[in-house]
């Protein structure tokens, strides 16, 4: 290994040294490698030059030498160090990879050698994830009109319905071998460190020219598989290009109607079929939180009636100044030094009619919650305002109607909106299915009765005391047959028993939690519902053996975790959607929720899709993200 290192040094000396026009004579950094193309490093102003007059650089030239004998012109191009950077831009063809080095020569400079060959629109350009590529370009580089561009994740998502493959799953449903890259695996982790060294790792220039040669070299069989397609994935390409810059390289998505509600890339779908793309639905807000206000001493109401829409709480404590949470601000209630005397707080009690033995009450889809001392004397009170949002699950859409037997967990600290969203997803499920909520404390459909109009169709049982949620859930499932059963809050343990209970008999539930993902998993309570097995004391298993590690000669002592909790078994829950608070437009979506749990157990960051939506234009993105 390091008489190959060494050699793969001496190569790139003498490969940096000198352009050598004539085919015959490149030399390749390793040619045991998988199909492995010679390759070029461009890192002198005098190999800029002599590249210039190159195919395909110099795009005065007519010559197809770097096409096949159809005569189809196509180069496969990898930055690194986007989007923030451009550290090394490769450029492949069937025969040779070129790379330039963006640290020595200004990535400005080599992107005005590029510029006539990436703006031309009679050469195909492969990305693979174009997003960064084309944002990067046009910050760093100053090229904001890429035309001829191929996106092989659009490519991909054209042949499979999958959206942002990564480049290893296209190869392998290309069927084409792979480079090996895990010497990478720590490095990788920085990776503006690491393209950034002058001069260049050889290792790592050869990986990475094999990878962008290997992405030439599909070219083949992708253009095989798309036929006539090739064109409008070439046209939703370009369009991405525009799109992407003016969104700062983030994912638009949108859902097909066609399809059940699938989720597709916005450009391809629009070139496919412009009709099937759903359109954005704006968000209506209804609270009706003058029930509340009415409620309140005409002193104290003040102008709340015109701030609804941004009022979440009121605050009354006996003895102290009122106040009430608007736009995430504390607003004082009164005039002077206006203090809550018993008499304010008996006229809402009065008005709602007592509190039952939880200290609280569902007046609609408000509730108002008592603090009460050691006489029992009710000496505080919460009125928290209850909303309906229509619209807002729209971003979930693909979840909802295209994964239609999956059950969904909505993970959330208080005041995030689960129960908000679980609302609104109930009336659109029980559209199209036998919906039943279990409703422990009357959130989700109100009190009385009838339930709230907002969950449509949805039926409901109530449920007396929240020791009894279990039981309910399990009346639910054997006596009413629901499809799908929606739980407002999962947090005990023999809910937990009886949601897997629930699952084993086909029954799809929509449910909510507190907590996130990593919480979740460390809760000894909740953690079955992601398959979480419990241990004796509560702690998390992580079962790892410490590796011989070498520091400045001295070998370090090995450390093994013991375990107390594994998953074992198949998670209740297929999809979590995690909310925070004061962020209702964006939303993280966990969708292999074993091998989350699995990286998280072992102290690992797992992958999560990230979606955002605009407030204004409903437009949604997506990226993902390691968490």
């Amino acid at each position: 290994n390091r008489n190959r290192v060494q050699h793969q040094h001496s190569t790139i000396a003498s490969v940096s040294g000198t352009i050598d026009t004539d085919p015959d004579n490149r030399v390749a950094l390793n040619s045991n490698s998988i199909d492995s193309a010679p390759t070029q490093i461009i890192e002198t102003s005098e190999q800029l030059d002599k590249v210039k007059l190159l195919d395909p650089f110099n795009r005065s030239k007519q010559v197809n030498s770097i096409g096949d004998n159809d005569g189809d012109n196509a180069v496969a191009i990898d930055c690194k160090g986007v989007p923030d950077n451009i550290f090394l831009i490769f450029v492949a063809t069937r025969s040779i990879t070129y790379a330039f080095d963006c640290v020595k020569l200004g990535v400005t400079t080599v992107c005005e050698t590029l510029k006539d060959l990436l703006m031309d629109a009679g050469v195909t350009k492969m990305f693979h994830d174009l997003h960064s590529h084309a944002v990067a370009l046009a910050r760093n580089g100053g090229v904001k009109h890429l035309r001829g561009t191929l996106d092989t994740q659009l490519a991909m998502e054209f042949l499979t319905g999958k959206i942002q493959m990564s480049f290893t799953q296209m190869l392998d449903k290309l069927g084409q071998e792979q480079v090996q890259t895990r010497y990478l695996r720590k490095e990788r982790r920085d990776e503006d460190f690491l393209f950034a060294k002058s001069p260049l790792p050889a290792d790592i220039v050869k990986k990475e020219a094999d990878s962008v040669s290997l992405l030439a070299n599909a070219k083949d069989k992708l253009f095989i598989l798309l036929g006539d397609a090739r064109n409008i994935v070439q046209r939703a390409s370009d369009s991405r290009v525009l799109a992407v810059i003016d969104s700062g390289g983030a994912h638009q998505i949108c859902f097909d109607v066609a399809k059940s509600h699938a989720i597709s890339s916005i450009e391809l779908l629009r070139e496919q079929r412009p009709e099937d793309v759903a359109a954005p639905t704006p968000l209506k807000i209804s609270d009706d939180a003058a029930v509340l206000i009415e409620m309140l001493p005409k002193d104290l109401v003040g102008n709340l009636g015109e701030l609804t829409s941004k009022l979440t709480d009121i605050i009354l404590d006996k003895g102290r100044q009122p106040y009430a949470w608007v736009n995430k601000y504390r607003k004082m209630l009164g005039q002077g030094n206006r203090r809550v005397e018993s008499s304010d707080i008996e006229k809402v009690v009065n008005g709602i009619g007592g509190f039952e033995t939880d200290n609280r009450r569902i007046l609609e889809l408000h509730r108002i919650s008592a603090i009460r001392n050691r006489q029992f004397d009710i000496i505080g009170l919460t009125m928290h305002v209850g909303r309906h949002i229509s619209g807002n699950a729209t971003m979930i859409s693909d979840l909802l109607f295209n994964h239609c037997s999956k059950s969904i967990l909505f993970l959330g600290e208080s005041g995030s909106g689960k129960t908000t969203l679980i609302r609104e997803v109930t009336q659109l499920l029980a559209e199209c299915s036998n919906v039943c909520i279990v409703d422990t404390v009357n959130e989700i459909a109100g009190d009385g009765d009838l339930p709230h109009a907002c969950v449509g169709f949805a039926r409901r049982m109530m449920v007396r005391h929240v020791n009894e949620q279990a039981d309910v859930m399990i009346e639910c499932m054997q006596n009413h047959a629901p499809e799908v059963m929606v739980v407002d809050n999962i947090g005990f343990s023999n809910e937990v028993d009886a949601a897997r209970m629930c699952r084993l008999r086909d029954v799809r539930l929509i449910a909510a939690a507190h907590g996130d993902f990593r919480k979740l998993v460390k809760e000894p309570k909740l953690r079955g519902l992601i398959g979480v097995v419990e241990g004796g004391d509560g702690e998390i298993l992580n079962e790892t053996q410490g590796q011989s590690e070498f520091d400045n000669n001295d070998k370090r002592r090995n450390h093994t975790q013991k375990t107390e909790a594994l998953r074992t078994i198949t998670p209740i829950f297929d999809i979590i959607v995690e909310l925070k608070r004061n962020c209702h437009h964006q939303w993280r979506i966990v969708f292999d929720i074993a091998s989350a749990v699995e990286n998280v157990l072992q102290g690992q960051l797992f992958t999560a899709q990230r979606r955002i939506r605009d407030p204004l234009t409903g437009t949604i993105k997506v990226e993902l993200e390691r968490v």
